[in-house]
């Protein structure tokens, strides 16, 4: 079961973790379609310490989402990254939900990959 809402303006479009790089593209099309005038990115929280450990960089959800982002012509002044660390799509909405308090905006657009739409119905 696939849940669709239909789109209207909003503060923002949020891209949840886990579709890289396909969330980051629709997102891109939706900013570039004037439905919202910011990206948001969420920032999993990954465990990279053994990697680090052997000198090896393993760029972030958030930051191979921007890269994307920018390669479409997003320009960077139009992403943010929620800096909070997220482990699951409960926290991600906490802090979308959070975001969109802090700015004052009442609705955002949630991209995500077509499993999560029914996990995904509504902020708050």
């Amino acid at each position: 079961m696939v849940r669709e809402d239909s789109l209207q303006p909003a503060t923002a479009t949020a891209v949840l973790s886990g579709c890289t790089p396909d969330c980051a593209l629709e997102a891109a099309q939706l900013y570039h379609d004037g439905y919202a005038n910011e990206i948001w990115l969420t920032h999993p929280s990954m465990r990279r310490d053994a990697l680090v450990e052997l000198g090896i960089r393993y760029p972030s959800e958030d930051d191979v989402n921007a890269r994307v982002l920018r390669r479409v012509g997003v320009p960077a002044k139009a992403i943010r990254v929620l800096g909070t660390p997220v482990v699951n799509t409960d926290e991600e909405l906490d802090v979308i939900s959070s975001g969109i308090q802090k700015r004052g905006g009442q609705k955002v657009i949630v991209v995500t990959n077509r499993f999560h739409t029914r996990r995904v119905p509504s902020l708050g």
